[in-house]
C-alpha cells in the first residue's frame, strides 16, 4: 500500500515537473505552438457565438421586462430576473466553447504534442528519434484509425455504467461522480502514456495493458491531467504538461525495467 501510495504521487508530480522542464531544455517552440492552436480555436469559437448569443440574451431581457409594462414593481423584478438568464446563458457559452475547443484542439494539437513527446523521449533516454519514412507514418496511422471504434466503444460504455450507477439512490448519488473522476483519470493515463507506446506501434489494448500493469502510477498521473483538463479555457494550452507527463512516465517505467526496477524512478 505503502509503494503504491508513493507511485500515485510520483505520477500525479509528472504533469506539474514538465513546467521546469520545459524551460530547461528550451522547448518553447512545439509549446507555443500548442497555445497558438488554443489562442486560434477560442477566438474562431468564442467570438462570433458571443456576436450572436449576447444580443440575443440582451433581447430576451428586454421581453421579459415588457411583459410586467405598468408594474414598476413586477418589472424591476422582470429585469433582475433578465440580467439572471444573461449570466446564466454567459457560462454556459463560456462552458460549451471550452468542451469543444477542448475536443477540438486535441485533435488539432495532436501532431505538436506528438513531436514534444518524442523529443522529451529522445532527451530522456538518449536515443535519437526514428527517421521519418512514409512507411512508419502510414503504419501509425493505420494504427491510430484501428483505436478509434475501441475508443469511442469504452468511452461510451463508461458513461453508461456511470449513468447507471449514478441511479441507485444514495450510492450511486454519492458514488457516481467519483467512479467518473477515477475512469476518467485511467483514460487521459491512457492517452498521454499512449504517445510514446503509439510511436513504438503497440496495438490499443497492449497499450492498456501498459498503463493497467502500473494503476499506481497510471492513477496518480491521469488526476494530475483531470485537474489541468478542469482548468477553464486554459486545458488546452495545458495540454503540453500532459504530453510531457505520459512521456516522463513511460520513460521511468522504462529506466526502472532496464536497472531490474518493476516500479517507477522517483526523479525527473
Amino acid at each position: 500500500m505503502g509503494q503504491a501510495i508513493r507511485d500515485a504521487l510520483t505520477g500525479f508530480s509528472y504533469p506539474l515537473r514538465a513546467v521546469p522542464y520545459l524551460f530547461r531544455h528550451r522547448l518553447f517552440l512545439l509549446t507555443g505552438l500548442c497555445l497558438a492552436v488554443h489562442l486560434v480555436l477560442v477566438a474562431a469559437v468564442l467570438v462570433p457565438v458571443l456576436w450572436y448569443v449576447w444580443p440575443l440574451l440582451g433581447d430576451l431581457q428586454k421581453h421579459l421586462v415588457s411583459l410586467g409594462e405598468g408594474h414598476a414593481w413586477l418589472m424591476k423584478i422582470l429585469a433582475g430576473l433578465g440580467y439572471f438568464i444573461r449570466l446564466i446563458g454567459l457560462l454556459l457559452v463560456f462552458l460549451a466553447t471550452g468542451v469543444l475547443v477542448l475536443v477540438a484542439g486535441r485533435v488539432a494539437a495532436g501532431p505538436f504534442l506528438d513531436l514534444l513527446s518524442e523529443r522529451v523521449e529522445e532527451l530522456e533516454t538518449g536515443v535519437p528519434a526514428a527517421a521519418f519514412s512514409a512507411a512508419r507514418l502510414g503504419r501509425g496511422l493505420i494504427l491510430a484509425l484501428k483505436d478509434l471504434a475501441p475508443n469511442l466503444l469504452i468511452l461510451v460504455g463508461f458513461q453508461a455504467l456511470v449513468w447507471l450507477f449514478g441511479l441507485i439512490p444514495v450510492v450511486g448519488t454519492l458514488g457516481a461522480p467519483v467512479l467518473a473522476a477515477a475512469g476518467t483519470s485511467i483514460f487521459l493515463a491512457h492517452e498521454f502514456m499512449g504517445l510514446v507506446l503509439l510511436r513504438r506501434f503497440v496495438p490499443y489494448f497492449p497499450r492498456w495493458g501498459f498503463v493497467m500493469g502500473h494503476k499506481a502510477l497510471a492513477a496518480g498521473f491521469g488526476a494530475s491531467c483531470l485537474v489541468l483538463m478542469a482548468v477553464p479555457f486554459l486545458n488546452l494550452a495545458l495540454l503540453p504538461l500532459c504530453a510531457v507527463g505520459g512521456t516522463f512516465a513511460v520513460c521511468r517505467v522504462d529506466a526502472g525495467r532496464r536497472e531490474g526496477h518493476p516500479r517507477p524512478a522517483s526523479t525527473v
